[in-house]
């Protein structure tokens, strides 16, 4: 979702029961990864990420959401970067 200078990817759980999730998988260039670090060119300290693992799991409730990456885009961001970070 890209909403002005906050861009981010959130899971929501439209079901009418609770969403168990123990693990996400990332996909770049046909490889897949666990940890989205491993798919990013982006500075882990310039955004914010909360990993899945089978020993970290999350349970969201009906209508609740789990934010898997978001950062805020600066200013002095230009569109080159931004699509950077979108892409």
């Amino acid at each position: 979702m890209d909403r002005g200078k906050l861009i981010y990817i959130h899971v929501q759980n439209n079901g009418v029961g609770p969403l168990i999730i123990d693990r996400l998988t990332f996909f770049e260039d046909g490889e897949s990864c666990h940890d989205i670090e491993d798919c990013l060119e982006l500075n882990p300290k310039y955004y914010q990420h909360m990993p899945i693992t089978e020993s970290v799991r999350k349970v969201l409730l009906h209508g609740g959401f789990h934010d898997v990456f978001s950062t805020q885009s600066e200013k002095e961001n230009t569109e080159e970067e931004l699509a950077g970070i979108r892409r």
